[in-house]
């Protein structure tokens, strides 16, 4: 801008003084002010002059201004491609900090449920340990668990009668003749194991990881335990023990129970009939 005016200022300070130059500087200047005729002619003289000067140099500015005017929008072009640029490589870091920042919430939140789940574990097998019953020899731990199921399959197969086996009432009658002589022990074990199926349960896990933290909880028990575990839920008909069997069932506790491990092969087609579950 400075420059083409400096260029129109300069020209038009020319074209005056070489006028005045040519047609004054040497001749009587007074004459020439008080003739208006050469007012005239001056006037034509500058318009001629000039006119076609300025013309010019307002073309030029034109051109410069539009030429200007594409630099600035190649600019503003370039700077948009920028930052359109930017916001992508923004919005992909962004993507990968929110996946890395799930993947950290999922890791801390797995971390969380097993350090829950093994100090239950451990408190489970803690419960297995302390077990004892006074006899003599006394019984501690897995074999006072094997001792108490002996006793269990015992006072069902000793029955007069054999069709009582498949009583539902009879079982019922010589579980709970069980659980008041011995079967009491075995409170805390029931309610510690069912706490950590719940727990597990109702974790934010897949399928597929509920039921390998459920397989780990069962190759813990022995045939013994899964026996005593069975005729405590075969009792179970009251509502108060509907979640347990629920939960036995759901992740197939009783895959793996044998035959010989039950006092009579019908109490599975027995407990699989009456502890269905209602949808």
């Amino acid at each position: 801008m400075q420059i083409m005016f400096s260029i129109a200022f300069g020209g038009g300070l020319a074209a005056i003084c070489l006028y005045f130059l040519t047609f004054c500087a040497f001749k009587d200047c007074h004459a020439f002010v008080s003739d208006e005729e050469k007012w005239g002619q001056a006037g034509d003289f500058f318009g001629g002059v000039l006119n076609p000067f300025f013309t010019f140099v307002g073309l030029i500015f034109v051109i410069k201004t539009i030429q200007q005017n594409q630099q600035a929008l190649r600019h503003n072009e370039d700077s948009l491609e920028l930052s359109r640029n930017e916001l992508e490589l923004s919005r992909i870091e962004l993507e990968k900090s929110s996946s890395a920042l799930q993947a950290q919430v999922i890791t801390a939140e797995r971390q969380r449920f097993e350090t829950t789940f093994f100090q239950m574990f451990s408190l489970f097998n803690g419960v297995v340990g302390n077990l004892y019953i006074n006899y003599q020899p006394p019984y501690e731990g897995k074999a006072c668990l094997g001792l108490l199921y002996r006793h269990l399959t015992d006072s069902l197969t000793n029955s007069i009668n054999v069709n009582y086996l498949n009583d539902i009432e009879y079982i019922n009658n010589m579980y709970n003749e069980f659980y008041r002589r011995e079967g009491y022990i075995l409170f805390s074990y029931f309610c510690l194991l069912l706490s950590i199926l719940e727990f597990v349960d109702s974790a934010n896990l897949s399928e597929k990881d509920k039921n390998f933290y459920t397989n780990l909880i069962r190759s813990q028990l022995s045939k013994d335990e899964l026996g005593l575990l069975f005729y405590e839920l075969l009792n179970s008909l009251s509502k108060e023990k509907a979640d347990f069997v629920l939960l036995v069932k759901k992740y197939n506790f009783f895959h793996d129970l044998e035959d010989r491990s039950i006092a009579t092969p019908s109490h599975r087609a027995l407990f699989d009939s009456v502890l269905t579950p209602v949808g």
